[in-house]
């Protein structure tokens, strides 16, 4: 709820300027060339505990589906 009001709260500033870039918020190092690859994942979680984390927290939420999509796109 509050990530949503920070959100909401950011957009509203930056419409009021006018000028929206997105693009520098979005485009930066870290999110173009991660520290580790999605294949990582694989070596730090043990088979069979992935369907013991929680989907609904963030950080679990996307562990769980890196591991899904990695293991659907092996297939």
């Amino acid at each position: 709820m509050r990530a949503t009001a920070r959100l909401a709260r950011c957009l509203w500033e930056l419409s009021k300027s006018g000028k929206i870039r997105m693009r520098t918020y979005v485009e930066t190092p870290r999110t173009l060339r991660p520290t580790l690859p999605k294949t990582a994942v694989h070596s730090i979680i043990e088979n069979g505990y992935i369907e013991k984390l929680s989907p609904e927290r963030r950080f679990d939420q996307t562990l769980y589906f890196t591991m899904k999509t990695n293991s659907q796109d092996g297939k």
